[in-house]
């Protein structure tokens, strides 16, 4: 279930279609690439105001969900590629990235984003 959720969450980012029937209200949104406490967002307004800063930095952006599992503790990780050009500059960026996201009654009420899969997985007690 928490796989599924997780899953259809990261095809309505790529396909930029409304996630937020998918968050909960009070969703945590912790991105480690942002310094704080720009990296620490909360409730659906701050998922949003996130979103407008990063996509904002990029033009031709797209994400690519590369992998989805389930860890032993009940969280979820998930694998992306991110394609974009800088804005202004055109300059092509890939980051293969990841997130750990955590789940109560159907919805994600934590989501923290790395710039290292390294970290992830390490965070997620799999290194």
């Amino acid at each position: 279930m928490a796989v599924d959720v997780v899953t259809e969450l990261y095809r309505r980012f790529a396909e930029n279609e409304d996630p937020f029937p998918l968050l909960d209200e009070q969703i945590a949104w912790d991105v480690e690439m942002l310094e704080a406490p720009a990296g620490h967002f909360k409730g659906h307004r701050g998922v949003a105001e996130f979103f407008r800063r990063w996509l904002g930095t990029w033009d031709d952006y797209r994400l690519e969900l590369e992998d989805v599992r389930a860890l032993p503790d009940g969280r979820v990780l998930a694998t992306f590629r991110e394609r974009a050009c800088g804005r202004g500059s055109r300059v092509p960026v890939e980051m293969r990235t990841a997130a750990i996201l955590e789940l109560r009654d159907g919805k994600v009420i934590a989501y923290r984003g790395y710039t290292s899969r390294e970290h992830a997985l390490t965070d997620a007690g799999l290194d």
